[in-house]
């Protein structure tokens, strides 16, 4: 017999980051614009909401760090 396992729902980050992963790999147009998945790192790290430079590796640690915190 088959075991059904529940899992919780996924925070908005980490739902974000699932559409534009998909969005990119369905895209027939070429091009894919993280809007929503911007937003919810500006809700997750001030830091970017001023569309100012930032290092990619603090936008990465803060993605990955937010998604960790969501399970």
């Amino acid at each position: 017999e088959p075991q059904l396992i529940k899992l919780d729902q996924p925070g908005p980050l980490t739902l974000a980051m699932h559409q534009f992963v998909t969005e990119m790999q369905e895209t027939k147009k070429g091009v894919v614009t993280p809007k929503e998945l911007f937003a919810q790192v500006c809700k997750k790290a001030i830091r970017f909401k001023g569309y100012q430079q930032q290092d990619s590796h603090e936008l990465l640690r803060y993605l990955l760090d937010g998604m960790r915190a969501e399970e």
